[in-house]
């Protein structure tokens, strides 16, 4: 797959923002549990039964478009993750999580700038592919 520089650009954006997807999500998913503040299971309640409480976040989290693109990108990174080699995944790790530039990562590996940046869109290349760039 060849991809234009503002969509590797975008993409390299995206990938930035991989490290805090964990909290974006709990944050979205908290966003969603206080828009229904009340307790609708006020008193007793009978066991072996969920409340509706339950049953509104389970609906409101299956059916909300934000929670549901934040999912879809953490299991396009993690699936991207899983396929990468030992030194793709080091590459990876410098730039997305360690936020290196590419001149830092290669003199961190012992490659060469113009390696480095091959490897850098080629593991683009693979998560905008199990993201559905495709």
């Amino acid at each position: 797959m060849v991809l234009s520089n503002n969509q590797y650009k975008f993409l390299d954006n995206v990938l930035m923002r991989y490290r805090h997807l964990p909290s974006r999500i709990a944050r979205r998913k908290l966003e969603i549990e206080t828009e229904h503040s009340t307790d609708i299971n006020v008193g007793a309640s009978k066991t072996n039964r969920v409340n509706k409480r339950t049953e509104w976040l389970v609906e409101h989290f299956d059916s909300d478009i934000k929670l549901k693109g934040l999912e879809c990108q953490q299991r396009a990174v993690e699936a991207t993750l899983e396929v990468l080699d030992e030194t793709l995944t080091r590459v990876f790790e410098l730039r997305w999580i360690h936020e290196h530039t590419p001149e830092e990562i290669a003199e961190l590996t012992g490659a060469s700038e113009k390696t480095t940046r091959k490897r850098l869109e080629r593991i683009t290349e693979i998560f905008a592919d199990y993201w559905g760039w495709t």
